[in-house]
């Protein structure tokens, strides 16, 4: 075949599980933790969710980051989504910091040497390759 389709197929379906296991399964659980009474659990748990969504993913060769936008996407439609965003805020410029941090490490400062001056044609409106 043209096109290996099975990284897609993995894709699909894992994303498909973990939407649908966050739908039926979460809420469940999350229901469960509500009337246990202990704030802190549900925090816990939501950010045990990201990370496991995280590692699944990287399992099966696809990058954290779309794991733990899955996990975040099954987070947003829950019923509990107020008390995550509530729980969340005071540690927002934490994990602001954290991102850009994140983005600036893995930024290859030899990559931005070697093509430091190709942008001059760009701005004089040179071919583009």
């Amino acid at each position: 075949p043209i096109i290996d389709f099975s990284p897609l197929k993995i894709l699909f379906f894992e994303s498909l599980a973990l939407i649908l296991t966050g739908h039926y399964l979460l809420n469940t659980v999350f229901r469960f933790l509500a009337n246990s009474g202990v704030p802190e659990i549900m925090t816990a748990f939501a950010l045990g969710i990201v990370i496991f969504a995280a590692l699944l993913m990287d399992m099966v060769g696809m990058s954290y980051a779309m794991g733990a936008f899955i996990a975040g996407v099954m987070l947003a439609v829950s019923p509990f989504r107020h008390e995550f965003e509530a729980n969340v805020e005071p540690f927002q410029g934490l994990f602001l910091g954290l991102f850009f941090m994140a983005v600036g490490v893995s930024l290859s400062i030899d990559a931005v040497v070697a093509n430091w001056g190709d942008h001059s044609d760009r701005r004089s409106g040179g071919d583009y390759p």
